[in-house]
């Protein structure tokens, strides 16, 4: 069965549609997720020709693209950035 995955948002029509067509509808939400996964953005490398050169996360230009740089303490899947949460709550 083909399973189809919607990065953002739920449309009860498209889900409609593929239950019509005998398809398999599902979801996938990782907003949640990617404000520890883009934690290495805010770094640089240790080593070589560009050890201590930051990354594009530390620039605030990008911070839209990057999230605001996590507490140290902050390293599990989801994030315990309460601002964070309630952003997601808020816009989604």
């Amino acid at each position: 069965m083909l399973l189809i995955w919607v990065l953002k948002g739920c449309s009860r029509n498209l889900a409609a549609g593929c239950k019509k067509q005998g398809l398999k509808f599902g979801v996938s939400e990782h907003l949640g997720a990617s404000f520890t996964w883009f934690q290495a953005a805010h770094g640089s490398d240790k080593e070589g020709a560009k050890a201590g050169v930051p990354y594009d996360g530390s620039n605030l230009d990008y911070q839209d693209l990057y999230h605001a740089q996590a507490a140290s303490d902050d390293k599990d899947w989801l994030t315990n950035n309460p601002a964070f949460q309630a952003g997601m709550v808020q816009e989604h």
